[in-house]
């Protein structure tokens, strides 16, 4: 597939960006001035030093972000709960709210929400994502942005779409273990191992797991779903995983089947929360 520069992109997202000429020759599908280069601002100096321990969060429940030692969380929004000593990542879940002001306190943002379900973010096409990828990235200069979470196949077709500056961006994923504990396990861990070597071939710094879980229900119970949740940090760790979020803080209303993924229900620690706290 031919790689578009930004600017091209740009156009066809709708915006109106200023472009600097590149007197580098560019066989480009549009005429000369469309075909000129975009140069984005890039994010000088060192990352952030908070810690890769995080969570979902829907509900915003400061006592629960204390009591479990959360270094950082995200709830699906532009103007997530921030908690005081934690860091409190936005989101832009769906392209129409591209260029919106954003909340929270983080160098980052994370860009759609797993966009190949119709229940989610709903971004069938990833050109579509590419075209908003470079939105992202003129709108909101002084920030890192989070790759979507989506299948490699999907990344791959969108990232290819244009020139896209690897320092600008973290790549992102999601994974959930279904059945026995040893198949979640190796699903889960081949799934990370699979992101970090795409996001390395790419020079991508950083890759975030923005959810992961295991339904305990299945097969190995609450044992199965602790054991999962400490086997599945200790592999994050071990392997560069730079941040993972448990799914999630609260989920009163997420009961799957026989268990409960929440760390803090009705304001008490559950069995999976003494897990993962720090």
């Amino acid at each position: 597939m031919k790689r578009w520069p930004l600017a091209v992109l740009a156009v066809v997202a709708g915006l109106a960006v200023t472009v600097q000429v590149d007197p580098t020759p560019f066989d480009s599908p549009f005429p000369s001035p469309l075909a000129s280069h975009l140069y984005l601002p890039v994010v000088v100096g060192n990352r952030p030093t908070t810690g890769g321990h995080g969570a979902g969060m829907t509900v915003g429940d400061c006592e629960a972000v204390a009591a479990l030692g959360l270094e950082w969380t995200h709830g699906w929004q532009r103007n997530p709960t921030i908690c005081e000593g934690v860091e409190a990542v936005p989101q832009i879940s769906h392209l129409s709210e591209i260029g919106q002001p954003l909340g929270g306190n983080s160098q980052y943002v994370i860009y759609l929400n797993e966009p190949e379900q119709t229940n989610q973010s709903n971004v069938p096409d990833p050109l579509d994502a590419a075209a908003g990828l470079v939105e992202m990235l003129v709108t909101y200069p002084d920030k890192i942005i989070v790759l979507p979470s989506a299948s490699l196949h999907y990344l791959t077709v969108m990232w290819d779409a244009g020139d896209f500056p690897p320092e600008r961006v973290a790549a992102n994923g999601h994974c959930y273990g279904w059945g026995y504990l040893s198949t979640a396990l190796v699903k889960c861990k081949a799934h990370g191992d699979n992101l970090l070597a795409w996001a390395d071939e790419r020079g991508i710094r950083e890759t975030w797991i923005t959810e992961f879980g295991l339904d305990p229900a299945w097969y190995d119970g609450m044992a199965g779903n602790v054991e999962f949740m400490r086997q599945m940090v200790a592999y994050y760790e071990r392997v560069g995983i730079d941040r993972w979020a448990w799914f999630q803080v609260n989920s009163t209303a997420r009961k799957w089947s026989t268990g409960e993924m929440g760390l803090w229900v009705d304001g008490y620690i559950t069995e999976l929360g003494e897990a993962y706290r720090q």
